[in-house]
């Protein structure tokens, strides 16, 4: 950054975004996957019950703040406002830093009382080893949202590669080396968020680097917007900050009551062994990671609707704003409705082959699948309407509709656990139910304003056809060869096909990317011709 960094487009920027999170996904993967062969079931309970409750205090860090940075450096670099620019990156890497030393600390001192408080004491060791990962995340989320803000995500993409190689290279090292020192399962999970820690620093080194190399340097003499007082920048801040991190921090609250509440019940009326309940949280777990997995594709969409609605509102580009919504609900329909149909139809060679589950535990994982896979596609919907609603600057109502959403999650926890013919599958259910139901109060929310809605509807009947349409191709060619390795390649082909035969990408689509109406013409996309008229 010169004067100012290098703007991309809307699509340009979430796809960058997404290929820094489907590299680190993959390469957490290479992590992850191993981990049940190496240290086995009962340590990835641990591992699992460690991180729900860092995953709490990282909502509480990066949920809102970068937010908030990102809208108001979104509107001040519309405005050209570079001084204001500096003082909203300034006053929010102060308050970065004072949660992260804040967090850090309370986790390394306090870690013995939370995991006794989680009926799980032997996640001590692990969550001491995250308490430096809160530092640093709470530290590169500031630099991320800068950047983000100005819509130019490679920073924020390449520290995600960053952060997981490394987290790849010291992980597995840490853990290999406790395997061979016959290490107990508690201290196994320990070393394998050991990786956690180590990435998040690398990443935060990379992103101070990359802002001392390009940061603006502005000459008293040079002509620029007015500057707001520390005190009105940071109060502007938090209005915005406050009402998101209350709503992530809530549902993520829930859900660590609901991971308390569904080990006692397995441990209590179910009348599980310690061992065998952590054993079989971690399956549920694993099957949670999967089901949120298409979540964090469409979390860029949602970053970069962020930045580009506030742009088009501050500058008062209704029909621009429009555009950009409508294509980011085709995009979430396109990603996620695949993913949700393809996990239902491969519900069990997907984690025998993921995870090496045979048996019992292969049926536990299928079923949860069944359950969860669908209800992902609702998650990625309410991943997107939560930002569509801040950037649209209503910040409250997304915090409302998860307060809803994770007490009916908690409550169905405690109702449905303890049903014999249930157990871990009542936890899935209710995972099901804020999956929908905080998705659909957002789009009510949406609706209410009528004239400047984005037409919903219009926009994802044709994905979810592709989708339904692929997905039975899928059913049968696994039956026909029963294999995965078949079946994946040729559900993705047929995806493709459909998607283009039914044209559900439309030119505008193509117009938010780096020289789109080329694209548009090679692919003979017509305007608006498959989304049925403009406004």
């Amino acid at each position: 950054m010169k004067a100012s960094v290098q703007k991309q487009k809307f699509l340009q920027g979430a796809g960058i975004l997404t290929v820094g999170i489907l590299l680190n996904k993959i390469i957490s993967a290479v992590y992850k996957l191993p981990l049940t062969r190496l240290i086995g079931k009962e340590a990835v309970g641990h591992f699992s019950v460690a991180y729900n409750v860092y995953d709490l205090m990282m909502v509480i860090a990066a949920a809102g703040l970068p937010v908030a940075l990102s809208r108001l450096i979104s509107e001040a670099a519309a405005k050209g406002e570079r001084r204001q620019m500096q003082r909203i990156f300034r006053v929010s890497l102060a308050v970065f830093l004072a949660i992260g030393l804040i967090g850090g600390s309370g986790l390394l001192l306090f870690s013995a009382q939370i995991a006794a408080r989680m009926n799980d004491v032997a996640a001590d060791a692990a969550l001491k080893m995250l308490a430096p990962a809160v530092f640093f995340v709470c530290l590169f989320c500031a630099f991320r949202g800068y950047y983000q803000g100005q819509q130019y995500m490679t920073p924020t993409s390449v520290s995600q590669i960053v952060e997981a190689i490394c987290k790849l290279g010291v992980g597995l090292g840490a853990v290999l080396i406790a395997v061979r020192m016959g290490l107990g399962p508690g201290a196994s999970a320990a070393s394998a968020v050991l990786g956690v820690s180590a990435g998040a620093g690398l990443s935060c080194v990379y992103l101070m680097l990359v802002y001392r190399h390009n940061r603006v340097i502005i000459r008293p003499d040079e002509p620029d917007g007015p500057v707001l007082s520390r005190g009105e920048t940071l109060k502007r801040l938090l209005r915005i900050a406050v009402p998101i991190t209350l709503g992530a921090a809530g549902l993520q609250i829930f859900k660590l009551f609901g991971t308390q509440e569904i080990l006692r019940q397995l441990q209590g009326p179910i009348g599980l062994e310690l061992a065998e309940a952590v054993e079989i949280f971690g399956v549920y777990s694993l099957a949670v990671t999967l089901f949120q997995m298409p979540g964090t594709i469409v979390q860029p969409l949602g970053v970069s609707l962020v930045a580009g609605v506030t742009e088009r509102i501050t500058v008062r580009d209704e029909g621009g704003r429009r555009r950009m919504e409508e294509s980011a609900l085709r995009m979430t329909a396109l990603i996620s409705m695949p993913c949700g149909v393809g996990m239902a139809v491969l519900a069990r060679p997907i984690p025998a082959l993921l995870f090496g589950y045979e048996g019992k535990i292969l049926e536990t994982a299928e079923t949860l699948l069944r359950i969860l896979g669908p209800a992902s596609i609702l998650y990625c919907f309410l991943v997107l309407t939560n930002a569509l609603l801040q950037a649209r600057g209503r910040v409250m109502a997304p915090f409302y509709h998860t307060l809803i959403g994770g007490a009916v999650y908690l409550l169905l926890c405690k109702v449905l656990v303890p049903i014999p013919s249930l157990h871990i599958y009542g936890a899935a259910l209710a995972t099901v139910s804020y999956s929908f139901l905080i998705p659909a109060l957002n789009l009510l929310a949406v609706r209410r304003d009528r004239a400047s809605a984005p037409r919903f509807w219009r926009q994802l009947w044709r994905p979810a056809a592709a989708s339904l349409g692929m997905g039975a191709a899928t059913w049968l060619i696994q039956r026909l060869t029963g294999t995965i390795l078949l079946s994946l390649p040729a559900a993705v082909a047929i995806y493709a096909v459909l998607v283009f035969a039914m044209k559900a990408i439309t030119r505008e689509d193509c117009e938010l990317l780096p020289r789109g109406a080329t694209i548009a013409r090679l692919l003979r996309l017509k305007e608006d011709n498959q989304n049925g008229g403009k406004p």
